[in-house]
């Protein structure tokens, strides 16, 4: 008997994923660090990187179960390296992700200005 695949039932709308990261700290902080990453990273190196940028202590097995959420909700693709066989972390190629991507853009742009108004 042939395996059944597995469909995913939920659609989870982009708009509604966008704000959601947004909205929380913790999450457009750790959406901001792989997406300026110019190589797949790791959730011990995003740990790390989100102990500096937050002041608070996240275990990799805490920044893990968020990346597997942001996987399923299509923020984030996971890529396993062949040579230390590590699950490392890389932007996925999807609406929310350019929706993310333009959001930060954004961001930067109006903190630029901001630098330059206060010079």
């Amino acid at each position: 008997m042939a395996k059944k695949k597995k469909v995913r039932r939920v659609q989870y709308f982009p708009e509604m994923v966008v704000s959601k990261v947004l909205s929380n700290d913790f999450l457009r902080s750790l959406v901001y660090l792989v997406y300026t990453s110019k190589v797949p990273v790791g959730a011990g190196e995003l740990a790390r990187q989100l102990n500096q940028l937050l002041g608070r202590d996240y275990s990799p097995g805490y920044v893990s179960v968020y990346l597997k959420r942001l996987e399923k909700w299509g923020v984030v693709r996971p890529y396993k390296d062949p040579v230390s066989g590590h699950l490392l972390w890389w932007p996925a190629d999807s609406r929310v992700a350019e929706m993310l991507k333009e959001e930060f853009s954004r961001y930067e742009v109006k903190k630029i200005l901001q630098s330059v108004e206060e010079m």
